[in-house]
């Protein structure tokens, strides 16, 4: 068994999963590119806070997405620049889906 990171509110780890852990239902996901914000549960984006080529922070808020009548605020994972944004306010989302990547 490998070790693979997991992301944990914005916090990367290296673990081992057991295979019969990695098929359930969680929103701690294996990170693939930390640059490419997903969706982590269906909802509607209700608020966006940046704008294509906007520079943002660490931990820096970027949308807010209405989930099951709780607002999740989407912090930015990473330093950088918003290269694009594939949402806008309103559109409702499916779990995993592209929502913002930064360079």
């Amino acid at each position: 068994m490998k070790k693979e990171k997991i992301n944990i509110n914005y916090t990367e780890y290296e673990t081992y999963i057991p295979e019969s852990l990695k098929n359930r239902r969680t929103i701690y996901k294996a990170v693939k590119d930390k640059k490419k914000i997903s969706t982590f549960i269906p909802g509607t984006i209700s608020s966006i806070f940046v704008k294509e080529g906007d520079k943002v922070q660490i931990g820096q808020k970027l949308l807010i997405l209405e989930a099951m009548k709780m607002e999740n605020e989407i912090l930015s994972p990473v330093e950088g620049i918003i290269k694009k944004i594939y949402i806008k306010k309103g559109d409702t989302t499916k779990k995993d889906q592209l929502q913002i990547e930064i360079e």
